[in-house]
């Protein structure tokens, strides 16, 4: 009931409009401030795109007079989440007495290494990963002396499933990685001469 009220309020400026001319003026005008509103709300702004009727355009002004005209905010939510996972890794990671593994978090957009603070709109896939040599071992066995649990990949994903979960899907996946460590020594699962695989976050959009 609640939110019946909440929308008929929204929209009575629009049910009061004497003429097409009018009622396409306050339908844009009621759009554009239901999504700033919005935003203003959110404590990392997303970006989003505006499709009116299903077609991607560049501003609400493409409306038209039709009765089944729609005006859709799609929210870029992916950028987004791919800077809360590697604030929260920094956060998580062992401090250690140079900050190497803390500071060594990045991210690859869609196959390209890119700045936190340049992640594209487009961006359809994004790797959080870390290429110090011990990323896996601490992965798998903690940070013991800190006090640094094991599993570090898994809880970062589960903090962005906690927050995102809505919009995107996050797995951890083993990657090599450019410039990754070659093991010297046979293991379990590696021969000598082999790069290592990284546990890496991989986050792709539900949308």
């Amino acid at each position: 009931m609640a939110r019946g009220v909440a929308v008929e309020r929204l929209f009575q400026p629009v049910l009061g409009a004497t003429s097409p001319e009018a009622l396409r003026a306050l339908f844009i005008a009621t759009a554009r401030r239901g999504i700033s509103d919005f935003i203003a709300r959110q404590e990392d702004k997303p970006e989003y795109i505006i499709k009116v009727n299903g077609v991607h355009v560049a501003s609400e002004d493409a409306v038209g007079f039709g009765a089944k005209e729609t005006i859709v905010y799609e929210l870029l939510r992916l950028p987004q989440v791919a800077r809360y996972a590697w604030t929260t890794a920094r956060v998580m990671s062992p401090q250690g007495p140079t900050g190497r593994y803390k500071n060594a978090w990045f991210l690859l957009v869609d196959n390209v290494e890119t700045s936190v603070n340049t992640i594209p709109n487009s961006a359809r896939e994004i790797i959080l990963a870390n290429d110090e040599p011990y990323a896996r071992k601490i992965n798998v066995r903690g940070a013991k002396l800190q006090g640094i649990p094991s599993g570090i990949v898994e809880r970062i994903r589960q903090s962005v499933l906690h927050k995102f979960g809505s919009f995107v899907y996050a797995d951890i996946e083993f990657h090599t990685l450019r410039g990754g460590y070659v093991l010297r020594t046979n293991t379990e699962n590696h021969r000598a001469g082999e790069q290592m695989t990284y546990p890496t976050l991989v986050m792709r959009s539900k949308l």
